[in-house]
């Protein structure tokens, strides 16, 4: 903000600033997502090592919004390459991602990360404990802000008119 005011301050003009949003960090829930990663490694998915995922770019999400409300994930894949392979020339809300969306590797990837989502919501719903550890973990590594048990966040999330993304 100082270099901006500086910079309008010495060319004789103003600067106005409006935040709608802010986009809050996602926190992992670690039970969904290693068992997502489980699920997906045995459908063939190769990862990197973690510390390169999350050295890697990547955009905004209003998912963190609400993992501050509810147990979540949010897992990005691979549309460029079913072995692990990337393009870096290739990013979201591009061209090149548009036209490698829709090939053959893109879909299947897609499949292979819907079936892992669904094979873990199903764990959640159906695994004696698995529930019950999720929730655990959500409300000891999730800070409360304001808000705490997971009733207290569904309703404050509903009552806020949702992520913000609709």
């Amino acid at each position: 903000m100082r270099i901006l005011n500086a910079a309008a301050e010495s060319t004789g003009c103003t600067v106005k600033i409006t935040e709608e949003m802010n986009y809050k960090p996602v926190p992992q829930n670690e039970l969904l997502a290693a068992r997502y990663t489980l699920y997906t490694e045995q459908l063939g998915v190769k990862y990197w090592p973690r510390p390169v995922q999350e050295a890697a770019p990547s955009g905004s999400t209003d998912m963190g919004n609400v993992a501050y409300y509810l147990p979540g994930i949010h897992p990005v894949y691979n549309i460029i390459s079913l072995d692990g392979g990337i393009d870096t020339s290739v990013s979201n809300h591009s061209i090149k991602f548009t036209e490698q969306a829709k090939t053959d590797v893109a879909h299947e990837a897609t499949w292979r990360s819907a079936k892992g989502l669904a094979l873990t919501g199903l764990d959640v719903l159906i695994e004696d404990g698995f529930s019950d550890a999720v929730r655990r973990d959500f409300e000891e590594n999730v800070p409360k802000e304001g808000v705490s048990g997971l009733a207290q966040k569904m309703k404050a999330l509903a009552s806020s008119g949702g992520c913000g993304c609709h």
